[in-house]
């Protein structure tokens, strides 16, 4: 009875004993896992700035966004929308960024008048995006005729996403 209690008392040792060292590993691995991923999303950037330009005699937006990527096929802006007082007009979805340093997206938009309301929005595939609103202003230029003659776009205000 006594060798019974014993290799009971051993087993249940070595079982504890076992059964730490296997917590240790797994503590271990997912303490290493949830660093890896920290450090990771450390070089992860959202996109800071949208800039635009417009030639009001084409009709032609253009926006550009800079981004800062050391592979801009696995990390990248993926996604710019363009609404016009808040009808989505462009939404343009890409599988790799432009250049190392920015995403460009050129669009023919009609039909914009002073006063109008242009939201563009820009997410980054591996973490947050940022909106950006700009208005279609008016300014006087020298021999400037035609009804989009003068057209620009100016930044209003911008909300960060993450």
């Amino acid at each position: 009875m006594l060798s019974i209690v014993f290799a009971v008392k051993t087993s249940y040792k070595y079982y504890i004993k076992k059964k730490s060292n296997w917590e240790d590993k797994m503590l271990k691995k997912t303490a290493f896992m949830i660093f890896a991923l920290l450090f990771s999303l450390s070089f992860s950037t959202i996109p800071d700035d949208i800039d635009t330009q417009f030639d009001s005699m084409e009709n032609v937006l253009i926006i550009s966004i800079p981004h800062y990527t050391d592979d801009p096929s696995k990390h990248f802006i993926n996604t710019i929308s363009v609404l016009v007082n808040g009808d989505t007009l462009v939404k343009q979805r890409f599988l790799r960024q432009y250049s190392h340093e920015m995403q460009q997206g050129i669009y023919r938009i009609a039909g914009l008048k002073a006063g109008d309301e242009i939201t563009v929005d820009a997410h980054c595939n591996k973490w947050g995006g940022l909106t950006m609103k700009f208005k279609v202003v008016r300014i006087n230029k020298p021999g400037c005729k035609g009804k989009n003659c003068g057209l620009t776009i100016v930044k209003k205000e911008l909300k960060n996403k993450n």
